[in-house]
């Protein structure tokens, strides 16, 4: 949580103060503008599908940390101009840098499409946010 009291990772999380220190160039110019770091959301349709991408990820060296995996998610999305929902969705975001946070999104697409996850039009939900 940050200070706001609300989940997800901002740059007074935990999870980038312990990246900061490690690494201070991650902190960005003299400004603070910039700290390289993204979070890369995505949905699966189960915990045990969240461990194993999260796992690939971490085998490839793609991902510093996973800031949130909740299965309380809902999504909602367009077939053939209907909207359907899909309440058994787990939710999973990690920490990786900006300059792999497209080859994160690669892995991911490249997971679900080898878990024939792909062939639905709820696949491509990965969302990239700058920190």
């Amino acid at each position: 949580m940050d200070s706001n009291g609300i989940g997800g990772v901002s740059l007074d999380s935990k999870q980038c103060q312990s990246c900061y220190q490690k690494n201070p160039s991650c902190l960005g110019d003299s400004a603070g503008v910039g700290t390289g770091l993204a979070a890369v959301a995505f949905s699966v349709d189960n915990m045990g599908e969240a461990d194993d991408v999260v796992r690939t990820l971490q085998e490839q060296y793609l991902i510093a940390d996973v800031n949130m995996q909740s299965s309380d998610t809902g999504r909602k999305f367009s077939i053939n101009g209907r909207v359907t929902q899909d309440p058994a969705a787990v939710r999973v975001e990690v920490v990786t840098t900006l300059s792999k946070a497209q080859a994160v999104v690669s892995q991911i697409s490249t997971w679900k499409s080898r878990a024939m996850k792909s062939l639905l039009n709820e696949s491509n939900d990965s969302i990239i946010a700058p920190v």
